[in-house]
């Protein structure tokens, strides 16, 4: 865990584009930065084709122990914790589920997570499960930047 001074909403930046795989993100210049709530596509404006998503900031878990985070998405999606990536849904497809399983000691821990979409469908959902603590999405009380 670190020791952080956290402010409440998780980082993001949107990117315009169409990509097939997730884009290097640093090298490309986002069309709105700011604060949300979850991830989730909400920053993405209403905007269905052609966008990218990075959320950063730090997770906050409540208790120690294994955590298994569950990612749902539509295109691909990389979900990485203390700078480990441990989901990779990347490349064009419909809704699917991918799952990583880490150990976490109470507190903040950074959290990074890239989307993108392309045509067709959307869709991104990222929850996950703790303990004796059912499957659920990460509620706004577990983001910060």
């Amino acid at each position: 865990a670190r020791d952080v001074n956290p402010v409440a909403g998780i980082g993001f930046k949107l990117y315009e584009g169409a990509w097939n795989k997730i884009p290097d993100f640093e090298s490309l210049s986002p069309v709105e930065e700011g604060s949300a709530k979850v991830i989730d596509l909400s920053p993405a404006l209403g905007r269905t084709k052609d966008f990218g998503l990075v959320f950063q900031g730090y997770l906050q878990a409540p208790e120690t122990g294994v955590y298994q985070f569950i990612l749902n998405s539509d295109d691909g999606a990389r979900l990485l914790i203390n700078n480990q990536e441990l989901i990779d849904h990347d490349g064009i497809h419909g809704m699917g589920e991918e799952k990583g399983t880490i150990g976490l000691e109470k507190g903040f821990h950074s959290i990074e997570f890239h989307y993108f979409q392309h045509l067709g469908g959307q869709g991104l959902r990222l929850s996950w499960t703790y303990l004796d603590y059912p499957k659920s999405l990460i509620a706004p009380t577990h983001y910060f930047r």
